[in-house]
């Protein structure tokens, strides 16, 4: 892990270890970044599902029917 030394507002670090729950500011950083990460990766996938770039498949192989 990179050791990085940063600038950051405090009543906005304070919030963020309010919302995930910890008590260490490394912490709480490590913990906005992965959200931000996650969160990314999932917008993608639903950008890429509602322009039908991905079909999801179902479990017999077959792509899923849309629902009406």
């Amino acid at each position: 892990m990179a050791r990085t030394v940063i600038d950051l507002d405090e009543k906005t670090v304070a919030e963020v270890m309010e919302i995930f729950g910890t008590t260490v500011k490394a912490q709480a950083v490590r913990a906005a970044l992965e959200d931000v990460v996650k969160r990314r990766r999932r917008q993608v996938g639903i950008d890429m599902l509602k322009s039908g770039e991905l079909v999801i498949q179902d479990r017999k192989g077959g792509a899923e029917a849309d629902a009406a």
